[in-house]
């Protein structure tokens, strides 16, 4: 009888030890970067022909795409089947890097010396120009030099914006969209971890970022180490990955529908699609 109770407490303990390491395993494996299936890879933009492509975002409102360059500032939108609709032509926006969709035809844009520009892009289909004259410039790091601010996300839930330096060293950033005043030019911006803390055999530089709602963590893009993680934002703790080994060099993401389809754009004028397969 003694034997039997042992042997009965025996499996209740493995029964727990099985279910803590199930659990575990989840929290560590459960990334929505798991369920991604090559769509398109590394195909090239051909209506882009001069500059390197850093950023795309989606404009949630109108379903169209804009692409940002890192040499003139020229931003192109075109629709999720990469037809062109227009150019627009940007003016003393530095080095452009990235850019992110905030609403109600709001833009930012970030560039390598560490300043973002918060302004509108207005609608329509003929060219035109924009002036960075026009939009608030807030600088949020010091930077000089060709590894600095590369990722722009932002959750427009809880308004932050989202930011990564590319490295020497890796810096993640975040800060509140509510904490600006009007025309306030400098903001310190929170960095909640050590970036630099992930294996270099992992992922060696950031270039991009990407707010993911499903998940409330953010997807950052590196060139070097060709792959997205998926990262708390709080901790750092990363909770999967996912390969664009194909690609050049990825510069910035987006998703571009609402399935969370994903969109990774590339120097100089390349893109790849990954389609997001969810679970039965």
């Amino acid at each position: 009888m003694k034997i039997y109770k042992y042997y009965i407490f025996f499996l209740i303990l493995v029964f727990i030890s099985c279910s803590n390491s199930s659990q575990d395993n989840d929290l560590q494996y459960n990334s929505p970067l798991n369920n991604y299936t090559p769509l398109i890879k590394s195909k090239e933009i051909e209506w882009i022909t001069a500059g390197d492509l850093s950023g795309v975002t989606l404009n949630f409102n109108t379903g169209t795409l804009f692409f940002i360059e890192n040499r003139h500032n020229t931003i192109w939108e075109s629709d999720t089947n990469m037809n062109l609709i227009r150019t627009i032509n940007g003016k003393d926006f530095g080095d452009s890097e990235d850019i992110v969709y905030l609403g109600n035809q709001k833009f930012g844009i970030i560039n390598e010396e560490g300043y973002l520009f918060l302004g509108i892009i207005p609608l329509g289909k003929n060219d035109i120009s924009i002036n960075s004259k026009n939009f608030n410039k807030i600088k949020y790091m010091e930077h000089s030099g060709n590894k600095g601010p590369e990722g722009l996300g932002f959750d427009i839930r809880k308004n932050i914006i989202f930011s990564v330096k590319e490295k020497n060293p890796m810096v993640f950033y975040y800060f509140e969209l509510n904490q600006l005043k009007t025309n306030e030019t400098i903001i310190d911006p929170i960095i909640p971890f050590n970036a630099n803390k992930w294996n270099d055999d992992f992922v060696t530089d950031l270039s991009g970022a990407l707010y993911d709602d499903r998940s409330e963590r953010v997807l950052v893009l590196s060139d070097e180490s060709k792959k997205i993680i998926d990262v708390n934002y709080k901790s750092g703790e990363i909770h999967g990955s996912l390969n664009v080994d194909e690609m050049y060099q990825p510069e910035g993401l987006s998703f571009y529908n609402k399935n969370h389809d994903l969109l990774i754009v590339s120097e100089p004028n390349f893109f790849s699609k990954y389609r997001f397969k969810k679970n039965k």
